[in-house]
């Protein structure tokens, strides 16, 4: 005769914990070359972070495709199908907002530097040419010159290259006044050279060139990552910059 295999109910432990229980019903469906017992069983709480709820039983029930695919839309695929349902003169409107806000955030990263840099410049022109009874040129004027330009994003590349940007906000401020004679003294030359009068918009142009400046005036420094150690520990505008 056969061998008889011998089946025995037997009622579910109600002592266990319900995560005990959930545990000891997948490990009891595994079957085959499965490990059981050295086998990581995933927790309710993986199982939820992967999509796959549990249900009755242990058993996995994977979610739909067409489910992933809708969780994972991106933020700018529901943005670009709400910009799509807005009239013409409506998507205009956004555009144009977009643009003025990318062209912010481009001049952005530190609107407060940008500020110290323009009334560095000023402050520079005025002090160029008060012994010679010239004007200078107005705040208003060199801002609007260097952000319509990519002066200040040139300017702002080589406060980051070369660290100055770690300076505090005092010792900022003295380095942008320092930075601001050196391009005056460079643009006058130059303007001066080519009989080309100092306008906000030729200073502007000119502090493209900072990084040239700035190297001529400390050789070495730059490529050494000694600049900030010229301004530290200074307060406003260096004597030797008046």
């Amino acid at each position: 005769m056969g061998s008889v295999k011998r089946i025995v109910a037997t009622r579910p432990d109600r002592s266990q914990s319900a995560t005990a229980r959930y545990v000891a019903t997948v490990k009891a469906t595994r079957t085959g070359s499965e490990a059981i017992d050295g086998d990581p069983i995933p927790s309710k709480q993986e199982n939820l972070q992967g999509n796959n709820p549990p249900l009755k039983g242990g058993l996995i029930i994977p979610c739909p495709p067409e489910r992933k695919e809708k969780e994972e839309a991106s933020n700018l695929d529901r943005v670009l199908e709400l910009a799509l349902s807005l009239s013409a003169a409506e998507q205009k409107q956004l555009v144009a907002r977009l643009a003025l806000n990318v062209q912010q955030a481009a001049l952005d990263g530190s609107v407060r530097d940008l500020d110290m840099w323009v009334t560095a410049l000023s402050d520079s022109i005025v002090r160029a040419v008060a012994g010679e009874g010239g004007a200078g040129l107005g705040p208003v004027l060199i801002k609007r010159a260097v952000t319509a330009t990519s002066s200040w994003g040139h300017v702002r590349e080589f406060m980051e290259q070369s660290k100055l940007s770690e300076l505090t906000v005092v010792e900022r401020q003295a380095a942008y006044s320092r930075l601001a004679d050196m391009v005056v003294r460079y643009a006058r030359s130059i303007g001066a050279r080519r009989d080309i009068p100092v306008t906000a918009k030729f200073l502007a142009s000119m502090s493209s060139e900072i990084r040239a400046i700035f190297d001529h005036n400390f050789p070495g420094y730059l490529v050494s990552g000694l600049a900030p150690a010229i301004f530290k520990g200074l307060r406003g505008v260096p004597p030797e910059s008046r």
